[in-house]
């Protein structure tokens, strides 16, 4: 029997019920009272159970509410937590908002940012954390005048996210976690704190933009096409407020001129896509630019204007195999931390002055023995 037959026979499908009080509070109490002693689970086990009454047996909310009241030590933190307005609240649309809330509300300024950019991700879509990382830094929510490197102090926010329960699936590589997905109905609530905020279309004289796309530009300051055929990017005047671009995979055959208005933008990924040296003349006048990647490309040759990228911070030229030389110009992007060359067979060596780059980190170099 095919996948397909089986989901459409009803009668094979196993509809998921909501959970009994004993298996919610179970589920609560596993979660909230983790290495918690013999005193305090006694101390706590009465209001665990009232608590348990607020998720409706969703175990969903179970697990959210046992990961906020993990955190908290105290009898009175844990009766805020049942006594809590929010649980008045009539606007929420869905109850499991509630838990959600009451979580997010905790959380600091910063990390309300973090979660609530993930809604930028369509539903169903396997989230890169290191890859997020980067858009974090991009939207300026991992800037600090502490010597923290950013992508330590990224690494720690999202753990944050991730022990409240506000993520799932997750993904390991040696312990770390490599990528993780969003729940719908987190996905969902991740809009609705910020449900005012380009909610209402705006209004375009444009022909080519739509009201929605301005809308979500305006929201997320992100517009991500990777994957989808896009044979001519439409960029306008419209669009100029946008930070980051993801055209990965998108058919390009070049990298399109008006690319240059782009005057805000601090992460374009163009990787999987065919240019030619030329081409990358529009990407070098983008002065705040953080993060660029142009692996895959084909590319033979880099522009020496690559120079006046003065804020990148990250390039990955991977796979780039007939690309001979990388110019000594690039020795002066200050701020470089991170380059990857890996099967750019072709390179015959790197620029004389790379020992120039004092804040560069990490020289992926896989696969170029011709160095």
């Amino acid at each position: 029997m095919m996948m397909g037959e089986f989901i459409k026979n009803d009668r094979m499908i196993h509809r998921l019920r909501v959970l009994n009080d004993e298996d919610c509070w179970s589920l609560l109490v596993r979660i909230a009272l983790c290495d918690k002693n013999k005193d305090q689970y006694v101390e706590f086990e009465k209001i665990c159970k009232q608590i348990t009454k607020k998720c409706n047996g969703l175990p969903l909310a179970a697990k959210t509410l046992g990961s906020l009241l993990h955190s908290k030590d105290t009898w009175e933190e844990w009766e805020s937590v049942l006594n809590s307005e929010i649980w008045k609240l009539e606007e929420v649309e869905d109850d499991l908002f509630y838990p959600l809330l009451l979580s997010y509300n905790e959380l600091s300024p910063v990390l309300k940012h973090c979660f609530s950019y993930c809604d930028v991700f369509p539903k169903g879509t396997r989230i890169d954390v290191e890859k997020l990382i980067t858009k974090w830094m991009a939207m300026g929510y991992l800037e600090s005048n502490a010597d923290d490197d950013w992508k330590v102090r990224g690494r720690g926010y999202f753990n944050n996210l991730a022990m409240r329960s506000l993520f799932q699936d997750f993904e390991k590589d040696g312990g770390k976690i490599k990528s993780f997905m969003m729940h719908d109905i987190v996905n969902d609530f991740a809009q609705f704190p910020r449900k005012d905020v380009g909610s209402r279309m705006k209004k375009t004289t444009c022909e080519e933009c739509s009201p929605l796309l301005v809308s979500q530009v305006e929201k997320y300051r992100s517009r991500l096409f990777q994957y989808k055929e896009v044979l001519d990017p439409h960029v306008c005047d419209c669009l100029t407020s946008v930070r980051l671009l993801g055209l990965r995979r998108c058919g390009l055959q070049g990298i399109p001129k008006e690319i240059e208005k782009l005057i805000h933008l601090r992460w374009l990924d163009l990787g999987n896509n065919e240019f030619v040296g030329d081409d990358l003349k529009f990407i070098c006048k983008l002065y705040n630019l953080q993060f660029l990647w142009l692996d895959l490309c084909e590319l033979k040759m880099i522009s020496s204007e690559i120079e006046n990228l003065s804020q990148l911070i990250h390039l990955d030229l991977s796979e780039n195999r007939q690309l001979r030389e990388l110019p000594e110009s690039l020795c002066n992007l200050s701020k470089l931390e991170i380059l990857n060359i890996c099967w750019c067979e072709s390179l015959c060596g790197l620029p004389q002055g790379i020992h120039i780059l004092k804040k560069l980190k990490h020289l992926y170099n896989k696969g170029t023995e011709s160095l």
